[in-house]
């Protein structure tokens, strides 16, 4: 079997994006069909990868030079299902753009920034050095502003701008920090070496790299973009957001995390920042995606209701004075399982092509599909028995119960009656209410096939959660 070079899942996109220019001046018509070749080389790739890495972290050099000075590639089968499921929806979202969107805005923008896209996430999510993820998030946020402006939203996308370029500025401070202190960039040894450093200084840049990634993850203090950009997305960009930005962003958080900060005195301290703002941004998302009455509105801050319940477990599971991998691995599962079902509801929104709740009304009657479409992805997302997120949902319950943290169950189970409640309220406007509107159209094409191997995913792992639960849950080990 040959055996691939994990580096190419960035190296192939870029390439493919240095290529658009030239096909823009050559043939434009094959313009739009560069995004797809590359993100199916990716998955193309993906198996190989995913069946020759083990549990550990397997260590790749770039440009000849070993960690901890030289730059590092880290892969293991927990990152390479990760991959699988973030360029897989970007596969989708790239699809519907060529099939519905591909006449509106400009076909040179959108190609550079979807294959700068999936440069930035694939790379965000191996990098083991701290400056090449800083590289590697400013690309995926630059193609990010391109995606949220296909259509409209101007005024949102402006301030994830902001936000965004404060992210940015906090991670640039807390790597020269760290690069002071440690005298390298790689993230294993400079976790090493601040363990020997006082615990508050550990603490203060810990939170200073979690604020810095918190744009990109949907996290407060500066995800006041999410609603905004969500809503005035187009198809393909509200795609992206919800299962390949927000997938990506949610990881790198978590793996930064667990690298530098989950061993040494401060580990304990820094869990507890960590689970505050988790569970503050899980509330805060889940009271607002309550009050709205548009659906991609209300998933943006579904989004960040799931982002935060992530983050929290991955905080507890740093706590306590050992690492909990039991509560570790659930956190994963759910956030795999949280990255299908949104990309299947905001592709049913994509395809649906309204999303204020008068609009949606009857059309899940109207348009058979895509009410399957919803209804898979929100019982997925809700944890109703049978489909991905209940599993999710169920092993973070026997985690939490097992670590006696009977108080966060509280919190959990409450954030999850709500995201019930709001998830069925809207499937009852789908099927049960009278169509408001009497201008619906014929469903889309690419839906039969986006949608049946969506929705085939969500209900094949709530058959069989454990062949992907053993292979996201993994402990990140090796390399460290």
């Amino acid at each position: 079997m040959i055996k691939y070079d994990p580096v190419l899942l960035v190296a192939i996109p870029l390439f493919f994006a240095f290529l658009t220019p030239l096909f823009h001046i050559m043939e434009k018509r094959v313009l739009r069909f560069i995004p797809l070749a590359a993100v199916s080389l990716n998955l193309f790739l993906l198996p190989a990868l995913i069946q020759g890495a083990g549990r550990s972290y397997d260590v790749y050099t770039v440009g000849g030079w070993s960690p901890p000075y030289g730059i590092s590639m880290l892969f293991n089968v927990q990152t390479g299902w990760f991959l699988a499921g973030v360029n897989a929806a970007a596969l989708f979202g790239i699809i519907f753009y060529m099939v519905n969107e591909n006449r509106k805005g400009s076909p040179l923008g959108y190609s550079l920034a979807f294959t700068l896209a999936l440069t930035g996430v694939n790379g965000m999510m191996l990098t083991g050095d701290l400056f090449n993820l800083f590289v590697f998030m400013e690309i995926t946020a630059i193609s990010a502003f391109i995606i949220a402006t296909h259509e409209k939203g101007y005024f949102s996308t402006f301030r994830y701008v902001i936000l965004s370029s404060v992210g940015s500025l906090f991670f640039l401070i807390a790597v020269v920090v760290t690069y002071k202190v440690t005298g390298v960039l790689d993230m294993t040894a400079s976790g090493a070496g601040l363990q020997s450093l006082p615990e508050r200084f550990t603490i203060l840049l810990s939170a200073m790299f979690v604020i810095a990634l918190s744009g990109e993850g949907e996290l407060l203090p500066l995800n006041g973009w999410v609603s905004g950009v969500y809503k005035k997305a187009s198809g393909s960009g509200g795609i992206f957001f919800a299962g390949v930005f927000a997938t990506a962003a949610v990881f790198t958080v978590s793996r930064l995390m667990v690298i530098m900060f989950s061993s040494g005195e401060a580990g304990s301290s820094v869990s507890l920042s960590m689970t505050a703002l988790g569970m503050a941004t899980l509330a805060a998302g889940e009271i607002s995606a309550f009050t709205r009455r548009d659906a991609r509105s209300m998933m943006g801050f579904s989004s960040v209701s799931q982002a935060g319940l992530v983050i929290a477990a991955v905080g507890l599971a740093m706590g306590g004075g050992t690492f909990d991998s039991m509560l570790y691995g659930a956190a994963m599962f759910q956030l795999f399982t949280v990255l299908m079902g949104k990309t299947l509801v905001m592709a049913a929104l994509a395809y649906a092509g309204v999303s204020d709740f008068k609009d949606l009304a009857g059309l899940g009657r109207a348009k058979p599909l895509i009410g399957v479409m919803f209804t898979a992805g929100m019982f997925s997302l809700a944890g109703i028995p049978g489909f991905a997120g209940f599993w999710s949902k169920l092993y973070l319950v026997k985690a939490v119960v097992a670590g006696g943290r009977f108080w966060f169950l509280a919190l959990f189970l409450t954030a999850a009656l709500l995201e019930i409640y709001y998830f069925m309220r809207l499937l009852q406007l789908l099927f049960f209410a009278s169509p408001s509107r009497t201008d619906i159209k014929d469903t889309p094409r690419g839906a039969l096939i986006t949608g049946g191997l969506l929705t085939a995913a969500v209900v094949a792992v709530g058959l069989f959660p454990s062949v992907i639960y053993d292979a996201v849950s993994v402990l990140i080990t090796g390399g460290m």
